[in-house]
């Protein structure tokens, strides 16, 4: 009666495993987060609005979010992101904007004094524990095209080191969090080297584009918005979305509870 009692257990342990995965992964919880910089130029735009109904987020956090983007949002995609927060700018390219299914802390706007943009700090209890999340808009290399796209491109790495310097320091050297948005360089920008120098990992493979830009020669593609996290945090999945009709494609990724250590500030 004992072996029997011992097989059917063992069955029963089984059919659990199957059910959830070999590891148990499948209900392992999860948070997803997407970044987007919707243009500033294309307000209601509708293939982009149902972008970001589809997108399958948690939150969504947008750059060049202005006060016509928010009239859009609020009325479309209200179902979906019941706690929606915008911080439009007077320099209409550097609106933030927060679209969350669940509630967040308002957090902090964080004034620099290298670039012309804010960036905006967040808090927010989730399935897989505390975040703070920064919202980052950097400074725009077009700004600097008469000397030439490339050399405006190079040069403008150096205000964004500063800008991200400036930004650190209001984030909790001992918090699982997240840096994102549109940081208007490439993987092995001068920011993005300087953020995975402490302890932040990027979720993108180096070479996958995030914008576009038409010229007579061919279509541009460059990586120029992230995601990058730090902390007791698992990446399951991380993908650019081929969607809506702005220069920039969304940025979704998915992390589970990890076993990482925060790298204390210097």
């Amino acid at each position: 009666m004992i072996a029997r009692d011992d097989e059917q257990m063992r069955h029963t342990v089984l059919l659990i495993a199957v059910a959830l995965g070999c590891d148990g992964s499948a209900a392992a919880p999860r948070f997803t987060v997407a970044t987007y910089n919707v243009h500033a130029d294309m307000a209601g735009d509708r293939a982009t609005l149902f972008a970001l109904r589809t997108l399958g987020a948690d939150m969504v956090f947008l750059q060049e979010a202005t006060p016509e983007w928010e009239r859009d949002v609020r009325r479309e995609l209200g179902d979906v992101y019941p706690h929606i927060s915008f911080h439009p700018c007077d320099d209409r390219f550097g609106g933030l904007a927060v679209l969350s299914r669940t509630p967040f802390d308002d957090g902090l706007l964080l004034h620099g004094e290298a670039g012309p943009f804010p960036a905006w700090l967040v808090t927010v209890e989730t399935a897989i524990g505390r975040l703070q999340i920064l919202n980052l808009h950097l400074f725009p290399p077009v700004r600097w095209r008469k000397r030439g796209w490339w050399r405006a491109y190079v040069d403008s790495q150096d205000v964004h080191l500063h800008e991200v310097q400036g930004f650190l320091p209001s984030v909790d050297p001992r918090a699982q969090a997240l840096i994102l948005g549109d940081l208007n360089e490439a993987a092995d920008g001068k920011a993005v080297a300087w953020l995975t120098g402490r302890g932040f990992v990027a979720t993108l493979e180096p070479t996958t584009p995030t914008w576009h830009y038409q010229t007579e020669l061919g279509t541009i593609r460059l990586q120029l918005d992230h995601i990058l996290y730090r902390g007791a945090l698992s990446l399951v999945a991380s993908r650019v979305v081929n969607a809506g009709n702005s220069d920039h494609w969304p940025v979704v990724a998915t992390f589970s509870r990890g076993s990482g250590d925060v790298l204390p500030r210097d």
